[in-house]
């Protein structure tokens, strides 16, 4: 099998942008209350059933408690990535998958060279370095952030995740640093 994650990059990428440009049209649908400031933004997935989940936490004092699981399925929360549970079923499968990856690198991946949790690490890391940019370019920004708002991203079953909790409001800080 072959895949080829820089159109799944795309796709975060413009599923970012919409629920960004979407923010403020309808009553968030997060933890906090509807009209707060943005204090933590999680995106939440899950490779072996292809999603990508984006909620926006508007509580005073927002903690990476897993809260976001219960308002993932809520409209225009979540956007589907079927590739993802198509490349974990012939990895399960002992098939060979080639990945080419965001930056154009090719990545064989197989049973014995990647396990579970690396996979769902690739996911995470394409997500996070999303994130990322769209912080860099502006687009976060247009929210109406909380000065220490910051961004995680969770794995739901705890595969992965970053950054780690004590880092969690300097490495994700999604107010753009100098």
């Amino acid at each position: 099998m072959q895949i080829d994650l820089r159109p799944t990059q795309q796709r975060v990428r413009d599923f970012i942008a919409r629920r960004v440009n979407e923010y403020g049209t309808y009553p968030n649908k997060g933890p906090g209350p509807a009209d707060g400031a943005v204090s933590q933004v999680t995106f939440g997935y899950s490779g072996s059933e292809g999603y990508v989940a984006l909620v926006f936490d508007t509580r005073t004092e927002p903690d990476i408690d897993g809260e976001w699981t219960g308002y993932m399925t809520a409209d225009n929360n979540i956007v589907p990535f079927p590739e993802w549970t198509e490349l974990l079923d012939h990895w399960a499968e002992e098939e060979a998958v080639q990945a080419t990856l965001p930056n154009g690198e090719t990545l064989d991946i197989n049973n014995y060279s990647h396990s579970y949790a690396m996979i769902n690490q690739l996911f995470g890391e394409l997500i996070r370095e999303t994130v990322f940019e769209a912080r860099d370019t502006g687009i976060i920004g247009r929210l109406p952030l909380a000065t220490d708002a910051y961004f995680h991203v969770e794995e739901i079953n705890a595969e992965w995740a970053w950054p780690q909790y004590k880092e969690r409001k300097v490495q994700g800080l999604l107010h753009r640093t100098a």
